[in-house]
C-alpha cells in the first residue's frame, strides 16, 4: 500500500515539475542467516560511536545478495513515472533525493497513545545501511560487596561486548543486582554494569530478574535509579502487573516505524497454587502487549510492525521446543546448546499463543539459566537463551557470552541472532586431523602461560602454581611443575600451538611423576574449543569406571588400572586406583573423554591439554608432581618413547 502511495505521490508531483525519487522500503520480508554491518551513522545522540561490526564474510554477502534481490523486486514493480523520474534525478548525482516523510493514517487519538507508548529519551533508529545491533547482558548478579576480582572481570567483559559488538541498544535481562539493601547500594551495583555505556553514550534498557528484589530495596524504587541514568530507556507501564512493562520502537530513515521491542517483567516466584517455582507472565501483561501490538499496528495504516521480545525466566515452550529440536515441522532450525537444566516456568501461559497469532514479534531472548546459550525457531519464533558475561551469579568465562540481535530494515521478519563469546571458539570444521603419533607438547620449546581452564570456581586460586622446570621430565627433561597450596579442588589448560581434530588417534598419553603426592580425586582431559572450554575429560564419564593404562619409567609392559565411579582416579572415588609413587607414562582411551554428555571423537577439535585434582590430605599440600611428553597416539603398546 505504501509503495503505490508513494507512487502516485511521485506522479503528482512529476506533473507540478517537480522530481522525486521514491525511497519506501521493501516491505516484503526476506530471510539471512547472519547480518551484515559496517560502522553506522546514527540520527541518536550515540550514533558516531554505535552501530554494527561485522560479523562475519558470510553475512557481508548474505546481506549484499538480500539487497540486489530487494533491488530487483522494487525495479520491476516500478512505474513508468517512478522510472522516468529515476533518470531524470540521475543527471544530476551529487543531489541527495529527499526521503517522502512518513504519515500514520490512523485517529489522532490512536497516534497519541501509541506516540505515548513509544516514548523515549533515546530516539532508536535504523543505521544508514539499515542495520540495528542488540547486545544482551545477562544474569550480572552484580554485588560491588561480593568478589572484588569477578567483579572486575565482570565489568571487563562489558568494555569487551560493547567495544567487540558496537551494539545500538543493550538490554539486561534480569538479576542485574542483588544485596541492594540502600538506594545508594543500589546506584553502586548498577554502576558497575552501565558506567561502560553511559561514557559511550549506548542507550539501554532493563528487565527484573527473581533476584533483582533481594535486599529489601523494592523494585519500584529500583526503577526510579534506573531512569535517572542518561541514557536509560527503561520505563514502567501503570496498570500492569509488574515493574516496568513498556515498549521501544526503532524507526526508519523516512520516520516510520521499523521494529519494536518489548520488555516484560517475569515477576521471582510463584505460591503454592501454582506449578513449580519460578513466575511467569501474567494475563494482564499478555493483554498489554495485544492491545499494544494491535494499537501499532493501526498506528502503522494496519501493516505489523515486527520486533522481539525480552524478560528474564523462560517459557514452558522453550523445553518443550528443545524436546522437539529435531522436528523440522515444529523446529526449523537451532543453535547453541542446554548446558545446564532448564529452569523455566512450569505454568503455561497463553503469551505465546498470543505471540503466533498476532504474528508480530519474530525472537524472544531469556535470560535465568546462566550457561545455555541455545536457540530454537519454534513455529515461526526464535526462542532464544542468553548466557552471562559475569561470574558473580554461577557461570564461569567457558560459558560466558552476550547474545546479539541484528535487527535489519529491510529482513525484519527473520532476525538473526548469535552469541558473542568471551572465550574465543572454534569450528573444528577449519582444522585439518592432527597427525598420528603425534607430540603436542613436550615443554622443551616455548611454552604458553597455564592457564585457569574457568570450569571450578577455585581453581589455581592464588595458592597454586605451575611453572617450567628443567630435569624432572622424562629422560631429566623439562616439565612442569604443579604445586597446590591446599586440599581444595584445582585445574589447568595448556594451550597447544597446534590445533587439530582427533583424526585416526585414540590415546591420550602423557608422562607423569607422582612420586610423592597422592590424590582425593584427580583426571586428565583435553581441551576443546569448538563448544564451551569446559573440556573433554574423564571425570565427565561417571558410572563406568573407565579403564586407563600405565607404563612405569624402565618397564616394557602396561599395567592396567581403572578411573573411579565418579571418573576420577585417586583414593576419594569408588573403585579407582591409587597412583602415589608412579612415575611413567600413563594412556587414557580418548573414548573415555567426555563433554557433558558428548563423547570424543575423531571429528573433535583438540586445543590444550587439561588436568583437575584436589589431594588428598594436607601432608601433600605444596608437595610437587611433574607432567611432560603430552601425546596422541594410534596406539599406546607401539608408541615410541
Amino acid at each position: 500500500m505504501r509503495k503505490k502511495l508513494l507512487s502516485l505521490l511521485l506522479a503528482c508531483f512529476m506533473m507540478s515539475g517537480a522530481c522525486l525519487v521514491s525511497c519506501g522500503k521493501d516491505e516484503e520480508a526476506g530471510s539471512s542467516s547472519s547480518s551484515s554491518s559496517k560502522q553506522p551513522s546514527s540520527s541518536s545522540s550515540s550514533s558516531s560511536e554505535q552501530g554494527s561490526s561485522s560479523s562475519s564474510e558470510e553475512s557481508s554477502s548474505s546481506s549484499s545478495e538480500e539487497s540486489s534481490s530487494t533491488s530487483s523486486e522494487e525495479s520491476s514493480s516500478s512505474s513508468s513515472e517512478e522510472s522516468s523520474s529515476s533518470s531524470s534525478s540521475s543527471s544530476n548525482p551529487e543531489t541527495p533525493s529527499p526521503l517522502v516523510p512518513w504519515e500514520s493514517s490512523a485517529s489522532v487519538e490512536t497516534k497519541e497513545k501509541v506516540e505515548a507508548l513509544l516514548a523515549s529519551k533515546h530516539k532508536l533508529t535504523y543505521n544508514e545501511d539499515g542495520s540495528f545491533r542488540v547486545a544482551i547482558f545477562a544474569d550480572m548478579h552484580i554485588n560491588v560487596s561480593g568478589d572484588a576480582d569477578k567483579l572486575a572481570r565482570a565489568k571487563e567483559n562489558v568494555k569487551k561486548i560493547v567495544d567487540e559488538q558496537k551494539p545500538n541498544l543493550v538490554i539486561l535481562t534480569g538479576d542485574n543486582i542483588i544485596s541492594s539493601g540502600t538506594i545508594a547500594k543500589a546506584r553502586q551495583n548498577i554502576d558497575a554494569i552501565v558506567s561502560y555505556l553511559e561514557e559511550k553514550q549506548i542507550p539501554w534498557c532493563h528487565v527484573y530478574g527473581n533476584h533483582d528484589h533481594e535486599g529489601s530495596l523494592p523494585k519500584s524504587q529500583q526503577q526510579e535509579i534506573y531512569e535517572s541514568y542518561a541514557y536509560c530507556i527503561s520505563k514502567t507501564t501503570a496498570d500492569v502487573w509488574g515493574v516496568g512493562n513498556y515498549v521501544h520502537g526503532i524507526y526508519n530513515k523516512d520516520g516510520s516505524l521499523g521494529a519494536v521491542i518489548y520488555c516484560l517483567d517475569s515477576g521471582a516466584y510463584v505460591s503454592s497454587s501454582y506449578p513449580g517455582y519460578y513466575d511467569f507472565i501474567k494475563e494482564d501483561q499478555i493483554a498489554w502487549y495485544e492491545q499494544t501490538s494491535k494499537l501499532i499496528q493501526e498506528y502503522n495504516n494496519g501493516e505489523l510492525v515486527y520486533g522481539m521480545m525480552a524478560f528474564h525466566i523462560p517459557l514452558i515452550e522453550n523445553r518443550t521446543a528443545n524436546a522437539n529440536k529435531d522436528d523440522k515441522d515444529l523446529v526449523s532450525e537451532y543453535s547453541g546448546a542446554v548446558n545446564e537444566n532448564m529452569c523455566p516456568s512450569e505454568v503455561d501461559t497463553e503469551l505465546l499463543e498470543t505471540i503466533w497469532e498476532r504474528g508480530d514479534i519474530k525472537a524472544i531472548v531469556t535470560g535465568h539459566d546462566h550457561t545455555n546459550d541455545y536457540m530454537f525457531n519454534y513455529k515461526g519464533v526464535k526462542l532464544t537463551a542468553s548466557p552471562t558475561i559475569s561470574e558473580m551469579g554461577y557461570a564461569t568465562a567457558a560459558y560466558m557470552g552476550s547474545r546479539i540481535f541484528d535487527l535489519n530494515e529491510s529482513t525484519i521478519t527473520n532476525i538473526p541472532t548469535r552469541v558473542a563469546y568471551i572465550i574465543e571458539r572454534y569450528d573444528p570444521n577449519d582444522y585439518n586431523n592432527l597427525d598420528k603419533n603425534i607430540v603436542l607438547e613436550d615443554f622443551e620449546g616455548e611454552v604458553s602461560e597455564p592457564a585457569i581452564s574457568g570450569y571450578a570456581s577455585n581453581a589455581l586460586s592464588g595458592t597454586a602454581s605451575v611453572t617450567v622446570v628443567e630435569e624432572k621430565g622424562f629422560d631429566d627433561s623439562k616439565a612442569i611443575e604443579i604445586k597446590r597450596g591446599s586440599t581444595e579442588n584445582f585445574e589447568f589448560v595448556i594451550d597447544f600451538a597446534e590445533m587439530g581434530k582427533v583424526g585416526e588417534n585414540k590415546y591420550l598419553i602423557v608422562w607423569m611423576d607422582l612420586t610423592y603426592v597422592e590424590f582425593r580425586k584427580a583426571c586428565v582431559g583435553l581441551a576443546s574449543s569448538e563448544g564451551p572450554e569446559v573440556p573433554y575429560r574423564v571425570d565427565d564419564n561417571d558410572s563406568t569406571n573407565p579403564k586407563f593404562y600405565y607404563l612405569a619409567e624402565g618397564s616394557t609392559t602396561w599395567t592396567q588400572l581403572s578411573h573411579g565411579s565418579d571418573g576420577c582416579f585417586g583414593t576419594g572415588d569408588s573403585g579407582a586406583s591409587s597412583v602415589k609413587g608412579k612415575r611413567g607414562y600413563f594412556a587414557f582411551p580418548i573414548s573415555t573423554l567426555k563433554q557433558g554428555t558428548k563423547i570424543m571423537d575423531s571429528t573433535s577439535l583438540v586445543t590444550g591439554f587439561y588436568f583437575y585434582g584436589s589431594l588428598e590430605k594436607n601432608a601433600y599440600v605444596n608437595v610437587p608432581f611433574y607432567i611432560d611428553d603430552i601425546r596422541l597416539v594410534e596406539d599406546y603398546n607401539t608408541f615410541n618413547q
